[in-house]
């Protein structure tokens, strides 16, 4: 509300700092009566803004809203993120900033103060799943859809004002975001918010809690529990204060968990132990006397991985290996030593190709899967308009006559590729 309805609202903001998150709104630690006062009037004000803004409009008319600032794209990526709400909005109204400077709506000096603030109080000003400008493009089509055909995306017109965007083209979008990703880079963290994802404060993947939804459905439960090893997992890791969670989330932990189940697997191969979810989700999709082998280039990582394995019901069903993937992935290859039914990679993005062409040059049986994550990531310059919407690793493996691929919009994409079985004479 203060960016788009009540500046005096952003001068009691800047004011405050970010003392008003460290005191949680003046209610503990280093306070006196002044600084409580100054964050009442600025609950108050806030509160009376919002009310003064949607009470005349509760079933919503007409679309110019201005408490919609920072609810236009990030509906689109909020839950496949896994963020907490108020970073999602957080890099939706930064970037809306961004569009209404464009648009000269405000000034250079404007748009620095916002996004200033914004990364002053710890908020994100981008995440990396904004790369995905198909998914920012989704949710721009869709909320296009929802407004009768007009964007109507509330954003600053002079600070303190409101103004309205109505329409954002996919060449725009893109070079925006771009351009928007690169001035966030120069901010602390790279524009990144602290504690931004609901694991890092306790609360559950959101794309696994969404059952309430469907409580009047019977059997309409989207997705089971996450795997039981990942659970133990999350919990040790949760002791080591320098490693996230999991580089993947539940969702795609029992993606491949269910994977290995469909598919009988009864060998895996993971390109990428980091925090061991991977494995431990994939050896509980084996069955007993199956195994996963996970490939980890960083000791000290290992070493945590290890712990875990150790800890969990299903960890001696994997072998850890330590040592460049490549040149494991390389040996195996030349000693004819392994075979795999499922091959995972999540590790360097750069080399993805050298990755499957091992696994294709021997490493995967002839009926196997090769499940590749964050294949929206590796993207290529920009060559022309056609190329430059699909990432380079798609794109290869597209060409590839041998294969079949289809890419899912599973947070930062998951790619499933299998050989192309050979049509039998006589076969419909």
């Amino acid at each position: 509300m203060a960016v788009v309805e009540d500046k005096s609202l952003f001068e009691l903001i800047e004011k405050a700092g970010p003392r008003l998150i460290t005191t949680k709104f003046g209610t503990e630690g280093d306070v006196d009566e002044e600084f409580e006062e100054l964050c009442d009037l600025i609950v108050g004000k806030a509160m009376e803004g919002y009310v003064r803004s949607e009470y005349g409009n509760l079933w919503e008319t007409h679309q110019c809203r201005p408490h919609a600032y920072g609810h236009n794209w990030s509906p689109g990526y909020e839950l496949p993120a896994g963020m907490l709400h108020g970073h999602a909005v957080a890099t939706c109204m930064g970037y809306g900033a961004y569009l209404a400077k464009l648009e000269d709506f405000i000034s250079n000096a404007e748009f620095q103060r916002i996004i200033t603030l914004i990364s002053n109080m710890e908020l994100s000003l981008w995440h990396d799943i904004m790369d995905n400008h198909d998914l920012v493009e989704a949710s721009n089509i869709k909320v296009q859809s929802k407004r009768g055909g007009n964007l109507c995306a509330p954003v600053p017109k002079r600070l303190g004002r409101c103004g309205y965007i109505n329409a954002l083209s996919r060449d725009k979008l893109e070079s925006s975001l771009n351009e928007y990703k690169a001035i966030c880079s120069g901010f602390p963290r790279g524009g990144r918010g602290v504690q931004v994802h609901c694991h890092e404060v306790g609360l559950e993947d959101p794309s696994t809690v969404a059952q309430g939804a469907y409580e009047d459905i019977p059997g309409a439960k989207p997705t089971t529990e996450k795997p039981k090893t990942v659970i133990k997992s999350e919990k040790l890791v949760n002791k080591q204060p320098n490693l996230e969670v999991s580089t993947i989330g539940a969702l795609e932990s029992q993606f491949l968990k269910l994977q290995c189940l469909i598919k009988g697997a009864e060998k895996c191969l993971d390109i990428g132990t980091y925090s061991g979810t991977s494995a431990l989700a994939m050896a509980e999709g084996v069955p007993r006397g199956g195994q996963v082998v996970t490939l980890e280039h960083d000791e000290v990582t290992a070493s945590l991985a290890r712990d875990k394995f150790e800890g969990c019901v299903d960890g001696d069903k994997i072998k850890l290996i330590v040592g460049s993937p490549l040149e494991q992935m390389e040996r195996m290859n030349t000693d004819g030593s392994e075979s795999f039914d499922v091959v995972f990679m999540d590790a360097m993005k750069e080399d993805y190709i050298q990755y499957y062409n091992l696994a294709m040059g021997g490493l995967l049986k002839e009926d196997g899967i090769i499940i590749v994550a964050n294949s929206f990531d590796a993207k290529p310059p920009r060559i022309d308009d056609e190329l430059a919407e699909m990432p380079e690793f798609n794109k290869y493996v597209q060409d590839d006559k041998r294969v079949e691929q289809i890419v899912l919009t599973v947070k930062q994409g998951l790619t499933i590729i299998r050989r192309v079985a050979p049509r039998i004479a006589g076969s419909a």
